[in-house]
């Protein structure tokens, strides 16, 4: 205050201090948690975002500006004290502190991790011991001192007395990795260690085998994308029984993730090393197999190169070869086979170089790569996220830098490193894929509702002792007839289902149009469903049709049932996660009352939201947001085509064409999403 803030016109408003009358009594304790609880607050206002890494969240700064002290020590984080530890706080304190006063707050060291830019400047006033501690750091990344374990969101710096670099942490280990994320959280690696690269190839070979047995049986093609390295010689094995024989190579579509732009002859073109090593000993069609252009690539002409393969996918996209994956703006491939370099790069995507921030291309390239040749194509990162799966081999050779940046991706997050960037569409659930079902009629899709749902019922009934359903309106509620029949009707433990509604009229509760009373009156009321199970909108509010407050109290309620823990949240932590949405879809492919051309449907920072001009009457109602639907662990959606034309066509939009522009479109799961058509519904598929 004396020496910066009070001379510059930063309000006093946005100024956070610790608490004055806690400080003041030295109550360190206290001081830590109103000053969490401060943060917490501003995250509700919005001021601050949050960051996610595993099941904890922290706040995420823009930047943060640090010193470090001569023993290694940053914030009140100090060499040998508990606190550096600490995860499962925001704030945390110490009461005896190395360096005077004792008595200190700090933020907690994922939180200082979770700011998008720290700095870290240190002047050394002439004392050893600081670049001493230094050169720890930057030499043998003494994770002993805490400002070892500095890291950001973004590439950080560290400025010291004449030196600006790169703070790259890292912890050497041995051996061989193979590793692939998923798209549950981006910062969730599954990995599994081998001893040796024989071993890594055995696996390598079964895991790209199964997929291919999978998708090859689910759509008639399997599309995986290779990159160079050594990544071809540890493919050797689906080579050998009993793979080669079994694989249906014939229904393969190759790609290359980058590629170095030169003659298909030259020793250096990933081309000529799968084509050699590999592609030429299986029989994958020539033309399945999709290389850059060979002209282009003699003359080493990058960009077009680039251009041409861009413009080959959007191609393949048209041709129904690739699907594009569910936000509409990226091909799908099936899986990706990646390698990463010592530096921590991927594809073509190095560390401080601009093709990892490019977002409205497929494919770019770079003619400045630190690793020779210097002209490449690349796919970009949001295209390498899009794949279903991505499996990501490392063999070290014995080198030192590849392992130091393995640590520093799964210890770390180094995001200053292209690979801690790796995710991917799928969960071995397969998330983001449509299945569906097609069925004769109404009564035999009724009978398949029933099955699907008593199934979950006793799935989740078993597992965790309760059952949370979320119901919709139309003619829902009639095609869960079948559940009131033998055997479900005796066997399902409806005393343990929790039952809410994915959208819900602003009406009375006795109204013709009420979603509670079309379920009450044709199914709840006929099983054994305690009533303080059953969560309707609010009766007074609904009554007087004040859709907003009706909203509010909606998520109100859930939020207490989260607390109750009755609700799980899902695992990025901001909406809550029920077992089973039972969907359906209007002709103009709207889902619960997300309509479109709606602002509904852009809504992220709610669970519940409210429209007052529905297209479809009633006019007033409240509706769970497009995030909350999709963090359901499973999804059912619902339709009978009841002869009219347009749902037809609004089907065959949504999945032939994925448009966005139809709320149903979006919908997805975090296990799986499950369609269940009748036969005129599906016509135009």
């Amino acid at each position: 205050m004396d020496g910066f803030l009070s001379k510059v016109g930063i309000p006093n408003e946005n100024i956070y201090a610790i608490d004055k009358h806690y400080a003041a009594d030295d109550d360190a304790e206290n001081c830590a948690m109103l000053y969490e609880e401060c943060l917490k607050k501003l995250v509700k206002q919005n001021i601050l975002p949050l960051c996610t890494y595993g099941k904890y969240q922290y706040p995420q700064f823009d930047l943060q500006l640090l010193g470090m002290g001569p023993d290694g020590h940053m914030a009140s984080l100090f060499p040998g004290h508990p606190q550096i530890h600490v995860i499962d706080k925001w704030v945390t304190y110490i009461t005896d502190s190395p360096k005077p006063p004792p008595k200190r707050i700090t933020f907690t060291l994922p939180v200082i991790n979770s700011a998008l830019y720290n700095l870290m400047a240190v002047c050394d006033d002439h004392t050893e011991q600081c670049p001493r501690s230094i050169a720890e750091i930057f030499k043998h990344n003494n994770l002993a001192l805490p400002a070892a374990n500095l890291t950001s969101q973004s590439p950080f710096l560290s400025l010291f007395s004449h030196l600006v670099a790169l703070f790259i942490a890292g912890c050497v280990f041995g051996g061989s990795l193979f590793c692939h994320a998923t798209m549950t959280e981006a910062t969730h690696r599954k990995w599994h260690k081998f001893p040796s690269k024989d071993e890594l190839s055995v696996a390598m070979a079964k895991y790209t085998a199964h997929l291919s047995e999978k998708f090859c049986k689910e759509k008639g093609l399997f599309t995986v994308v290779l990159s160079g390295g050594g990544l071809i010689d540890w493919l050797c094995k689906l080579l050998e029984p009993p793979y080669k024989d079994s694989i249906e190579w014939s229904k393969w579509h190759v790609f290359w993730v980058d590629e170095r732009v030169c003659a298909y002859e030259d020793p250096d073109s990933n081309y000529k090393l799968a084509m050699d090593g590999f592609l030429s000993k299986v029989g994958i069609p020539n033309e399945n197999i999709y290389a850059i252009d060979k002209h282009y690539a003699a003359d080493g002409n990058a960009e077009h190169c680039a251009a041409l393969y861009e413009e080959c996918l959007r191609n393949l996209v048209k041709q129904n070869i690739l699907p594009l994956c569910p936000n509409g703006k990226y091909p799908q491939f099936d899986l990706q086979l990646l390698g990463m370099g010592p530096d921590g790069h991927m594809a073509s995507l190095f560390p401080g170089h601009p093709q990892i921030n490019v977002k409205d291309k497929w494919v770019t390239h770079i003619t400045d790569s630190p690793k020779l040749p210097p002209r490449r194509i690349t796919f970009t990162l949001p295209v390498i996220n899009s794949a279903s799966y991505n499996l990501m081999a490392v063999c070290d050779d014995h080198t030192e830098q590849c392992p130091r940046s393995i640590a520093d991706i799964f210890k770390h997050n180094n995001r200053a490193l292209p690979a801690a960037h790796l995710t991917a569409r799928a969960t071995m659930a397969e998330t983001t894929q449509r299945k569906r079902e097609v069925f004769a009629n109404k009564n035999e899709l009724s009978v398949a509702l029933a099955k699907y749902t008593a199934h979950l019922s006793a799935k989740f009934c078993k597992e965790k002792g309760i059952f949370t359903v979320v119901l919709s309106g139309c003619g829902l509620i009639d095609w869960l007839g079948k559940l009131l029949e033998s055997p479900y009707k005796e066997s399902v433990e409806w005393s343990k289902w929790h039952v809410f509604w994915v959208d819900e009229r602003v009406c009375s509760h006795e109204d013709q149009n009420s979603n509670y009373k079309l379920a009450m009156d044709g199914f709840i009321s006929k099983v054994g469903i305690p009533k303080e199970n059953i969560y309707a909108i609010d009766k007074q509010c609904a009554a007087d049709g004040d859709a907003e407050r009706c909203a509010t109290l909606y998520e109100e309620c859930l939020r207490n049932l989260v607390k109750e823990k009755i609700l799980p949240l899902c695992p990025n932590g901001q909406y809550p996660q029920f077992d089973l949405q039972l969907q359906g879809m209007g002709p103009d492919g709207h889902m619960a009352s997300l309509f479109p051309e709606r602002p509904q449907i852009k809504v992220t920072d709610k669970w519940v939201t409210h429209i007052t001009d529905s297209p479809k009457p009633p006019p007033r109602r409240i509706t769970l947001t497009l995030p909350v639907i999709n963090s359901s662990l499973y999804n059912l959606m619902a339709v009978c085509d009841d002869h009219t034309d347009q749902c037809a066509r609004s089907i065959a939009d949504i999945f032939k064409n994925n448009n966005l522009a139809l709320p149903a479109a979006h919908l997805t799961a975090q296990v799986e999403q499950m369609w269940y058509l009748d036969k005129a519904a599906a016509s135009l598929l």
